[in-house]
């Protein structure tokens, strides 16, 4: 190990007892082309140069001279060799300093993460600043990075990470710098040319715009469950039963600006997003469908029949319902024409009072708690009948509705969920500010909020004839 140290400290100072040579450093060609119209696919995005680019400074590159390592044993030249990077490393050519700043002034992030620098030329400049397929190499590469047996070489994501937050601090200082200019600009675009993904935390302008709306509504926060056997062991049976444990233990404190960013970019603003069920956040695609949540709550769904999804197309014997979650007396309120539209939490029994409260928290997110709606009680129902319930879909759906209600107060559910989605995707989900989960729903719930210290009633037994009301 010692002999390792002292040759990379050779390595990084001296051959032999003198001062290696450096070879000269790449420096820009002799004639470098001017930019010009053909760099460009818009009078915007040649102001945009201009404004931002046309002066800034360029940082030189540097390189390893790759004949100095042979015949020596450095282990960092063959982690190098092995992922095929030596040529990578060891590149110097010359460059057009204006060709660079075009690049990076046309740069953008698509829906999809991939980044993208276009131009309107032929030849040269497509040539230099064209790179699609490079891009999308980046944009997902195998299993995060170049594997060897030394383990990940995550020079991929490294770089893609950089690309991605320059375009990020881009956005910012154009904003912070043009002010009403930007806005006339974009202005201007929006009659030129279809909208686009823009930024890489904004599928397009209008959720950039909509993001204000995100802002101000709060998260409401998930809760951790217990199982309650002293008070209420039918819970942690029904629960288990329906694997379901995941789903009370997983709240962890959430990323607040992750969350709604993804909340933003879930909502459907004209083609984005392309897909159900899908967000984006700061360059990652993150899917939050039936599937995806399933597998993070290690839920093996086989494809049978929701009961579930068939109680609200079908209808459900009200009677019955009536009989698992309500105490004696208990029942459905309904309208004026008859129709059933849900029950008081004082009616419901112990049992349904704690059911209530965690799916409130981490299945279907609501902070009424005066009572119950229908579909909320038929979850419910299923839940506690041991009925064969797709809690991906159930959950999937709650966030779709959520990201495309037209009610700017409605709080955001999921939150933890979501976090924990982002992370899985590839997202920083480190940085302040978080919110924690609410208070535990515990034992000391259940005395206090759903009725004391008795025990919640049996489960009656399911009846031969089932007389099928409409929900």
């Amino acid at each position: 190990m010692g002999d390792c140290a002292t040759k990379k400290q050779k390595a990084s100072s001296s051959v032999g007892g003198r001062r290696r040579r450096r070879s000269p450093t790449p420096s820009p060609s002799s004639s470098p082309p001017t930019p010009n119209n053909d760099l460009f696919s818009s009078d915007e995005q040649q102001e945009k140069y201009a404004q931002h680019f046309l002066n800034r400074e360029i940082l030189e590159s540097k390189y390893l001279e790759d004949g100095y390592f042979e015949g020596k044993n450095f282990q960092f030249y063959d982690i190098l060799a092995e992922v095929g990077l030596t040529e990578f490393v060891s590149l110097r050519r010359h460059y057009h300093p204006e060709l660079v700043r075009v690049f990076y002034s046309n740069m953008s992030i698509s829906a999809t993460g991939v980044i993208r620098s276009e131009g309107a030329s032929e030849g040269v400049g497509r040539e230099h600043h064209s790179l699609k397929a490079f891009s999308i190499h980046l944009a997902s590469p195998p299993n995060g990075g170049l594997t060897s047996k030394y383990g990940v070489f995550c020079v991929l994501p490294m770089i893609y990470n950089i690309l991605c937050g320059f375009v990020s601090v881009l956005d910012v200082g154009m904003a912070s710098s043009s002010g009403k200019r930007m806005k006339t600009m974009a202005s201007k675009r929006k009659e030129k040319e279809p909208e686009q993904p823009h930024s890489s935390r904004f599928l397009s302008r209008k959720h950039e715009k909509h993001f204000k709306v995100v802002q101000d509504r709060r998260l409401l926060m998930e809760r951790k469950v217990g199982m309650i056997p002293n008070f209420a062991p039918q819970f942690g049976e029904q629960l288990l039963g329906n694997d379901w444990g995941k789903l009370a233990t997983y709240p962890t404190p959430t990323n607040i600006a992750v969350v709604k960013e993804s909340y933003t970019n879930a909502r459907k603003i004209g083609d984005y997003p392309a897909e159900n069920y899908l967000g984006y956040v700061r360059g990652h695609a993150i899917r939050y469908d039936p599937d995806s949540i399933n597998n993070f709550l290690n839920i093996v769904w086989a494809g049978e029949q929701c009961q579930f999804a068939l109680c609200m197309e079908e209808g459900a014997d009200f009677d019955d319902v009536e009989r698992v979650l309500c105490v004696p007396g208990g029942h459905f309120q309904r309208n004026r024409t008859g129709s059933v539209v849900n029950i008081r939490r004082t009616d419901l029994t112990p049992l349904a009072k704690y059911w209530m409260a965690f799916s409130h928290a981490n299945i279907q997110p609501c902070s009424h708690v005066s009572d119950i709606t229908l579909s909320r009680a038929l979850l419910l129902y299923c839940a506690i009948r041991n009925l064969n319930v797709n809690i991906g879909q159930v959950i999937a759906d709650e966030i779709r509705m959520c990201a495309n209600t037209t009610n700017n107060k409605a709080p955001l559910g999921h939150p933890s969920l979501i976090t924990h989605l982002c992370k899985i995707a590839g997202v920083d989900t480190f940085a302040p500010p978080f919110e924690r989960p609410r208070k535990a729903i515990d034992e000391a719930y259940y005395k206090q909020y759903c009725g004391g210290e008795e025990a919640a009633q049996p489960v009656p037994p399911r009846r031969t004839h089932r007389e099928r009301g409409q929900a």
